[in-house]
């Protein structure tokens, strides 16, 4: 149904940020019934608090080991939501250094359409280059973007059976100015708000 690749002993790693996109990658990932694991960052994002929050919450719904990973310095001061150069490279390289080393398997990103509009490292280009940059590297790593070519609402369509769905998609975050209740005016709100639609 989803394209995933099951290989034994190959580990499934899921790069979390909280928000209804890798929520539901996660909660589809988890169905499965594969061993899948959760890598969330705080970059000091300014939804940071809010995201991570929802992040632990449903890894714990999920049955699904988390990893919190720090990376402070990589964000100045700026707009909610700007582009941070480099952010998914560095994720993915640090995701790729952990899952190299427990023997290889898979890095996972929530990436939608809707994302590839703003940003360049979420795109289907991006996720070729890493893979090529992986094979290049030696490493035993490849990474997905199910959801690329879908858009936020067909992922809730497609998603919605899932068994904890419902409770996932409420305990996610999508504000990037990290209030609560969440702002309801910036683009994640507005994103989120159209897919319920």
């Amino acid at each position: 149904m989803w394209g995933f690749r099951y290989e034994r002993g190959h580990m499934k790693l899921v790069l979390f940020s909280g928000g209804m996109d890798s929520a539901l990658l996660l909660c589809a990932l988890a169905a499965s019934g594969e061993d899948v694991r959760a890598m969330a960052f705080d970059y000091s994002q300014h939804h940071a608090g809010e995201e991570l929050l929802a992040a632990r919450l449903i890894s714990k719904l999920l049955g699904v080991q988390l990893s919190m990973v720090c990376l402070p310095n990589i964000v100045r001061d700026g707009e909610p939501g700007a582009v941070v150069p480099a952010r998914n490279m560095m994720f993915a390289s640090y995701a790729a250094n952990v899952v190299h080393r427990e023997g290889g398997g898979d890095i996972y990103f929530g990436f939608c359409r809707e994302d590839a509009e703003g940003f360049a490292d979420c795109r289907p280009d991006f996720i070729e280059a890493l893979n090529s940059l992986f094979v290049t590297s030696g490493l035993d790593v490849c990474a997905h973007a199910p959801f690329i070519y879908m858009t936020k609402a067909e992922i809730m369509d497609r998603c919605v059976d899932l068994k904890h769905a419902e409770e996932v998609f409420f305990h996610s975050y999508s504000c990037y100015r990290g209030t609560q209740p969440p702002c309801g005016e910036c683009d994640a709100c507005r994103k989120r708000e159209s897919a319920c639609l």
